[in-house]
């Protein structure tokens, strides 16, 4: 797991930038990289939405003549050590994209919307996030969440060069209120097996030997974790606050005002029909 330290001061940056519905916490999982990323949630639309800065990595490894059914192993100084399964038979390419994809476990009730990334290398695409059950389950796995979430993977559309540094956009539909939600991720890599340009096998997600096990139920630890809290309304100041005996005096006052303009248009109308 790379080395993600946030920058909190940037959070309380984020926090008085923002209208007093909104919600602020740090994520620096993204892209298995290290910067400032934060989620805004506004809890009068549903709505989560990750903004902010990241350096990251990204890699597609290339593994061609492999002989499978067999297994693939590979050392790399970003990745780490990944064995991949092969489960197709004959002469195989294996492509293993590492450095930037996660498995995210979030609510049940989330949806993604949309997501964006643009780096200052030139490199820009789109966040994509899909069902973890479309890939073959890590020979780590399997993958289990916690009572009320799903997994998902999400990763950038391509591969950026390594350090560059990336502005990223990415939100969500909560479907609910997303107090004490509790979001958590490892890194992963996507593996995908092809022979004479088609594919043999459904593509896969291996866990690194250095990286956790996808049972999220026991990921605990500060760097795998962020919990959302605090998603309740602010109080109103005491210098807006309107006591409820002020309102019945105030109630009364108009009801008194009304019957007076009302008595009044009466006269007028009596006087008007004597005049004529």
């Amino acid at each position: 797991m790379p080395n993600c330290t946030p920058d909190l001061s940037q959070s309380r940056k984020a926090w008085r930038r923002l209208p007093r519905l909104m919600l602020v916490l740090s994520l620096v999982l993204l892209f298995g990289c290290t910067g400032d990323v934060t989620v805004t949630y506004n809890p009068l639309t549903h709505i989560a939405t990750l903004t902010g800065k990241v350096r990251g990595k990204s890699k597609r490894i290339t593994v061609a003549g492999t002989n499978c059914p067999g297994t693939i192993t590979i050392n790399d100084p970003d990745c780490g050590k990944i064995t991949v399964t092969c489960s197709c038979t004959g002469v195989t390419t294996t492509t293993i994209e590492c450095g930037d994809p996660l498995i995210a476990q979030i609510p049940n009730t989330w949806t993604y919307q949309d997501g964006s990334y643009t780096g200052k290398a030139g490199s820009s695409g789109k966040i994509l996030v899909s069902d973890a059950g479309a890939f073959r389950s890590p020979t780590r796995g399997p993958i289990v969440t916690e009572p009320g979430y799903k997994a998902v993977v999400a990763k950038a559309d391509a591969v950026f060069p390594n350090g560059d540094e990336l502005d990223v956009k990415a939100t969500f539909a909560t479907g609910t209120d997303a107090s004490a939600v509790t979001l958590k991720a490892i890194q992963t890599a996507i593996v995908t097996f092809d022979q004479g340009g088609k594919t043999c096998a459904e593509p896969a997600l291996e866990i690194a030997d250095t990286e956790l096990a996808p049972d999220f139920r026991m990921i605990n630890d500060a760097a795998h974790r962020l919990a959302v809290k605090g998603t309740s309304l602010p109080e109103m100041p005491s210098s807006a606050r309107t006591s409820p005996r002020l309102l019945v005096i105030l109630g009364v006052a108009v009801l008194v005002l009304v019957v007076v303009l009302i008595l009044v248009w009466r006269k007028r109308s009596a006087s008007t029909s004597k005049e004529t």
